[in-house]
């Protein structure tokens, strides 16, 4: 009887998870943020383009750079320079630059703290909140 019970509320659990959270993907989602804030430094005119970095196409955006880096790593945030540098606090790592005169939104906010909910459900962490918020790091 409680491994029945056990099975059910988990299957209601991952049932409401799933139904409540849109699924993110990169060409809808992700790509018109990118376009809007990064595209002027990382986008597809190669004379612009900063640190070698290019982010209007998802492969390029996933893939690792001539410094070893990569910008975008499915499944791995802290691998994932372009999620660390969004969120970092220091003014010389955090994107956009601020002389850029470009921020990011609430949207953008919660779509970061999607991400780190999907993984951090993955992984079995269940400390994401109705927003997506994480309570478990970065």
């Amino acid at each position: 009887m409680n491994r029945t019970v056990s099975l059910l509320v988990a299957i209601v659990w991952s049932t409401t998870s799933c139904v409540a959270a849109e699924e993110i993907r990169f060409s809808t989602q992700i790509r018109p943020i990118l376009s809007d804030k990064c595209f002027q430094c990382h986008g597809p005119d190669a004379a612009k383009r900063a640190a070698g970095l290019r982010l209007d196409e998802e492969p390029a955006a996933k893939s690792v750079l001539e410094s070893g880096a990569t910008a975008i790593v499915p499944g791995d945030l802290s691998a994932s320079v372009l999620l660390n540098r969004i969120t970092s606090t220091d003014p010389d790592l955090h994107m956009p630059p601020a002389e850029s005169g470009k921020t990011l939104s609430d949207r953008v906010t919660q779509i970061v703290d999607r991400i780190r909910c999907d993984v951090g459900r993955a992984l079995g962490v269940r400390a994401c909140t109705a927003s997506g918020a994480t309570s478990f790091g970065r």
